[in-house]
């Protein structure tokens, strides 16, 4: 059976049959999506895409845009209905004409034939260099939610997602960090899927992928659209397999907000799986990474970042590994809150010495030997309120003995 008989057969039948392209402007008709249907599921064996090629190839040579502009979303919607009929557009013919108009003036136009050339490219990647990926990934004008999809089915070739992250990861940043509410929603939801698709990639691409988990974690923390949820859980799912990218997620306390996301109603079952399932992998990491040699590296680093290995546990834990190297690590320390510029550094830098005052039992004399009194003393007067409120505290973790929690002062 080839898609010829099969539209005989509908005509017979008194069945409705694809339309003139003259008459895509409106939906297709029942008969008309049945014949597609049945063509793509031929299509397996590309019995029923010569047919095809024939709607398609005169849809595509309409010259005027304001008929062009919807056969080629009819071909959009086919295509996209019956991901088998992608090959009726791989002629020569169609895809010479589909890359000419990567530039054509109306980005409503432009966006659903680069949607069609990367779909093109992504089930059939041999036809196509690298240059002719990075053409079609660059087209304008454009929207940000076709430029995301473009780049969603281009990442799907396992061989181009380094080349096209190295090339794109700022603009995909900019769109998972635009907000995912209202029309930034579908930018936002194929940025994510752009993020998922380059993690399959994750240790090679740690780089480009850090800065995208505070986005993703911003992200979840306002978005409740449930397929974007989803899609970016995917991505931090993904991203499980670097263990710098472990790192990255648990200095952005990215386990809170998935804590915070079980709490919230889902419609769909699945998605509260999922959370949980991401949740359960990344606190098993954390609990390896809950470490002084992970605290030690982040002192040295120089920036210092509100998180777990800050927390009273870590502490509580860890307070007499200080010792090594003759306490080396309180020595940065002191000299972060006492030449550090950036407010969160030098206030995470006084609460950590504050700790270590309370929990080592020579630690308050150490520190009042080494000056970190009058420092505290003297940041206690700084106009950022949380590098006072610090320094307040360790002023008090100093003072006071340790059987006596500090006061709050404001």
């Amino acid at each position: 059976m080839d898609a010829l008989y099969l539209l005989q057969s509908a005509q017979q039948a008194g069945m409705e049959v694809p339309e003139p392209v003259s008459g895509w402007a409106k939906p297709l008709s029942a008969g008309a999506q049945a014949f597609f249907q049945s063509a793509a599921e031929l299509g397996y064996t590309n019995a029923g895409i010569s047919e095809v090629s024939l709607y398609f190839g005169e849809a595509l040579r309409l010259k005027d845009p304001a008929a062009l502009k919807p056969a080629l979303g009819a071909i959009l919607t086919i295509a996209r209905s019956n991901l088998h009929l992608y090959p009726a557009l791989s002629g020569s013919d169609a895809l010479q004409f589909l890359q000419n108009m990567l530039h054509f003036p109306d980005p409503l136009i432009t966006d659903k034939v680069a949607a069609l050339l990367s779909g093109v490219m992504c089930r059939k990647p041999n036809l196509f260099t690298i240059d002719q990926v990075h053409a079609c990934a660059d087209y304008s004008p454009s929207t940000e939610a076709g430029k995301m999809t473009v780049l969603a089915n281009l990442l799907k070739n396992d061989s181009w997602r380094e080349d096209l992250m190295v090339r794109q990861h700022t603009r995909v940043l900019a769109a998972v960090g635009a907000g995912g509410t209202g029309t930034a929603l579908p930018a936002t939801y194929k940025a994510a899927m752009c993020l998922w698709l380059a993690a399959f990639r994750a240790k090679e691409l740690e780089g480009l992928l850090k800065p995208a988990i505070e986005s993703l974690n911003e992200m979840l923390k306002g978005v409740r659209a449930e397929k974007a949820v989803r899609i970016s859980l995917m991505a931090l799912e993904n991203m499980l397999k670097s263990k710098s990218l472990c790192e990255a997620m648990a200095e952005k306390d990215v386990l809170s907000t998935l804590s915070s996301l079980e709490y919230e109603k889902w419609r769909d079952p699945e998605l509260l799986d999922l959370i949980t399932k991401v949740k359960a992998a990344l606190q098993s990491e954390v609990k390896f990474l809950t470490n002084y040699e992970r605290f030690e590296r982040e002192v040295m680093s120089g920036v210092l970042r509100w998180g777990f290995i800050h927390s009273d546990k870590f502490w509580a834990d860890n307070a007499m590994k200080c010792e090594r190297g003759n306490f080396k690590v309180i020595d940065h320390l002191l000299v972060l809150v006492r030449t550090g510029r950036d407010p969160e550094t030098v206030a995470v830098a006084c609460h950590d010495l504050g700790e270590f005052a309370r929990l080592h039992p020579g630690g308050k004399a150490l520190l009042t030997a080494r000056g970190a009194k009058v420092r505290m003393l003297e940041l206690m007067g700084s106009a950022q309120r949380d590098v006072a409120r610090e320094a307040l505290l360790c002023v008090q973790k100093l003072m006071l003995s340790r059987s006596m929690e500090p006061v709050m002062a404001f």
